[in-house]
């Protein structure tokens, strides 16, 4: 059963169709609606009565309008809220990833990489070479090492010498690590000596054992020979009989 609104003019009518929308929206009447928001009304040709009916009449005239007006425009954008509270720190990553600087492979096991270790070299061996009053090397005494890159090299000698004195002769026997057989600039307090004053009880072919050290910088990895010189300082024979060397690369 539909429900008729009588027009009474042109403002009349937009004021019933209002109050109409807005009645069927609170759903106080039951109206004839179809898909997609329209909703369907009954209007009298004559009278301009407006009822709601699923069917209208001969003597009406069918009318619809939207259940719903078009969008508004947006409103304008809400105050910026406050910031969150800071989240709890998350677990530690895994502890891989290649190693560096002096260590060489992966984490979590990485080793010591080659140009950071030491590396050591020796040389030994006994011949019989006479000790002049000038730069003197040692036929036997040197010593090479392979360097892996640049640092310093330490080398250690041990020299036995054969020494010979007369009561009335003073003595003096020193002993150099130098870069070629003809370098006797070991600083004195590294270099090697052995002293016998005047005055002291002649003696023939007496062993002794002297030690000198030098260390040497080395700008880049490659092969470095060391070798064991020395010089006679008195008028009495001295020689060389055997000799230790040792030679140790620490890296910069």
């Amino acid at each position: 059963m539909g429900a008729a609104i009588r027009l009474v003019g042109r403002r009349s009518a937009l004021v019933v169709v209002c109050v109409f929308v807005a009645a069927v929206a609170g759903g106080g009447w039951a109206l004839a609606a179809s898909g997609g928001g329209v909703i369907h009304a009954c209007a009298n040709k004559k009278t301009g009565a407006l009822r709601l009916a699923a069917k209208c009449k001969k003597t009406e005239k069918t009318v619809s309008w939207s259940k719903s007006g078009p969008a508004g425009a947006s409103g304008r954008s809400g105050a910026t809220g406050a910031t969150g509270a800071t989240g709890q720190t998350g677990p530690p990553g895994p502890s891989t990833g290649p190693a560096g600087g002096d260590l060489s492979g992966t984490y979590p096991n990485p080793t010591l990489a080659a140009s950071a270790k030491p590396v050591t070299a020796v040389a030994q061996d006994g011949n019989t070479t006479a000790i002049a009053s000038t730069c003197t090397h040692y036929q036997s005494g040197s010593v090479t090492i392979v360097a892996p890159g640049a640092g310093h090299i330490m080398v250690n000698a041990n020299a036995v010498l054969y020494t010979n004195h007369t009561a009335s002769s003073y003595d003096d026997v020193q002993t150099f690590i130098g870069t070629s057989t003809t370098d006797c600039s070991t600083p004195l307090g590294l270099a090697g000596e052995y002293a016998i004053a005047t005055g002291q009880p002649a003696f023939n072919s007496q062993k002794v054992t002297v030690t000198s050290m030098q260390v040497f910088s080395v700008p880049s990895g490659g092969s470095y020979t060391y070798y064991l010189n020395g010089r006679n300082g008195g008028p009495d024979t001295e020689e060389f009989y055997w000799s230790g060397m040792t030679a140790v690369f620490y890296p910069s």
